[in-house]
C-alpha cells in the first residue's frame, strides 16, 4: 500500500480490516519472529487480499504446516473465501485438502485436466482410472458387455457376472464391448441380509484396524477386493483372517470408466 502511495489513514483502515478478516486484529506491532506458523500464513493471505484481487492463486499454501494447524487453516481459508467472495484457485497435492475446501476440483495428469467437477462428482463418478485412484481407494474390474435391460447392464468381469446400473450415456459406452469398472471399498457390504444381485463368496486375507474404520482385503476367486467398514459397533459377528464371507456389490454404486 505504501508503494501505491495510498494515504496513511487509508492504509491504517485497510490494514485494520484485513487483520480483522484473518482474525489477527491488534497484531499491528508484532514482528514476524513473534508470530506462529499459522499466524504468518494468515498475514501472507492478508497481504494478498488487501489489493482486492479478482482471483487469488494459492500455491501449496499449507504444505509446511503440521496436521492440526493445516486443518485449522483449511477452515479459515474457506471461511475467508466465503466472506470476501473472491475466487480462490488452490493448488495442492493433498487430495483430502482439495476435497474438503473446494466447490470445484480439477484433477491434472501429465499437464492436462483429466476431470473437472464437484468433489462429490469426482468421488462418486470418476471418468478415468487415474481420477478414481487419485481421489481415493478403489476396486477395479475389467469386463465384457453382455446385454442391457433398461438402465441395467449385465457384464462378465474378472470378479464374476455383474449387474451394473448406468445412465443412457454409460449404456452407450458399455455397448462398445470391453469395460473398465470401479467401486469404492466402503460401498461393498459384508453384512449379509436378503439375497440380491452381485453376491460372491470370498476369504478374508487381511484386516487393518484404523480407529473409525476397519479395512479388509478379501479374495474372491482370482480377484482381490478392498472393503471398508465403519466401526459403529453394529456388526453382530466379529470377523477374522481366514473367515469365509459373502460380499455384496450394489449395482448402483459401480461406475464405468473411460479408456
Amino acid at each position: 500500500l505504501n508503494l501505491k502511495k495510498k494515504p496513511k489513514d487509508e492504509i491504517a483502515r485497510a490494514v485494520g480490516e484485513m487483520l480483522e478478516l484473518v482474525s489477527l486484529a491488534g497484531y499491528q506491532q508484532r514482528w514476524p519472529s513473534q508470530l506462529s506458523g499459522g499466524e504468518r500464513q494468515r498475514i501472507a493471505l492478508a497481504r494478498a487480499l488487501v489489493n482486492e484481487p479478482v482471483i487469488l492463486l494459492l500455491d501449496e499454501p499449507l504444505g509446511a504446516l503440521d496436521k492440526r494447524l493445516r486443518e485449522l487453516m483449511q477452515r479459515e481459508l474457506k471461511a475467508i473465501q466465503k466472506r470476501t467472495g473472491i475466487t480462490f484457485i488452490h493448488v495442492t497435492h493433498d487430495q483430502d485438502e482439495a476435497m474438503t475446501m473446494s466447490d470445484r476440483v480439477a484433477v491434472m495428469n501429465a499437464g492436462r485436466v483429466e476431470q473437472l467437477g464437484s468433489p462429490e462428482e469426482l468421488y462418486e463418478r470418476p471418468k478415468t482410472k487415474f481420477v478414481a485412484h487419485f481421489i481415493g481407494a478403489c476396486n477395479f474390474f475389467d469386463g465384457k458387455f453382455i446385454s442391457h435391460s433398461g438402465s441395467v447392464v449385465e457384464a462378465d468381469t474378472t470378479l464374476g457376472r455383474l449387474r451394473v446400473e448406468l445412465s443412457a450415456a454409460g449404456i452407450e459406452l458399455a455397448e462398445q464391448g470391453k469395460l473398465s469398472l470401479g467401486i469404492r471399498p466402503e460401498r461393498i457390504s459384508m453384512q449379509g441380509g436378503e439375497a440380491g444381485d452381485n453376491r460372491f463368496l470370498g476369504r478374508i486375507e487381511e484386516i487393518t484396524f484404523n480407529g473409525a474404520e476397519s479395512n479388509y482385503r478379501v479374495q474372491v476367486e482370482k480377484t482381490e477386493l478392498r472393503v471398508t467398514e465403519l466401526n459403529t459397533g453394529r456388526r453382530a459377528v466379529s470377523l477374522f483372517v481366514g473367515d469365509t464371507v459373502e460380499v455384496s456389490v450394489p449395482p448402483g454404486s459401480i461406475f464405468l470408466l473411460e479408456g
